[in-house]
């Protein structure tokens, strides 16, 4: 993933799943695999690629680990703020600043979407984080 640009967006449960696991009985034992995946990764940066954006690479050094302390500690999760159960967003508050963050699931050379976020063969974790305001949609164009 090179640019934000090739960044895929967020979508409706049903077109992030696999189709087994939305047909099953099994989606919950499913989300809690998923979960657990994610809340691995979000509690140590291991295993993905991390990405800011520029107005969080702008901060200072104290603040960005503030930031990224705080997604690492974030615990609210709610059926509101987390439908799916995956634990794959959230946001916090930083210096009155609401900042949001995103795990994306892509294939092991981070150009497509994968299916299956349980295969650590098949599937790499991203992370972005950013203020509210530059959600995916408002990212500034790279220049790379």
């Amino acid at each position: 993933m090179n640019t934000p640009n090739n960044v895929l967006l967020l979508r409706t449960l049903e077109e992030n799943l696999p189709k087994s696991a939305i047909q099953d009985d099994n989606y919950e034992e499913w989300a809690r695999a998923v979960r657990a995946l994610n809340d691995a990764f979000r509690l140590s940066f291991t295993s993905t690629e991390l990405y800011c954006s520029p107005a969080v690479i702008k901060l200072d050094y104290n603040d960005q680990s503030n930031i990224l302390d705080r997604v690492r500690n974030f615990r609210g999760f709610t059926e509101d703020n987390d439908p799916d159960m995956t634990h794959k967003f959230g946001s916090i508050e930083y210096e009155k600043q609401r900042f949001v963050w995103e795990i994306i699931y892509l294939d092991g050379d981070g150009n497509h979407e994968s299916n299956d976020p349980l295969n650590l063969n098949l599937t790499k974790r991203y992370m972005m984080v950013m203020l509210e305001e530059e959600w995916w949609d408002n990212l500034p164009e790279s220049d790379s």
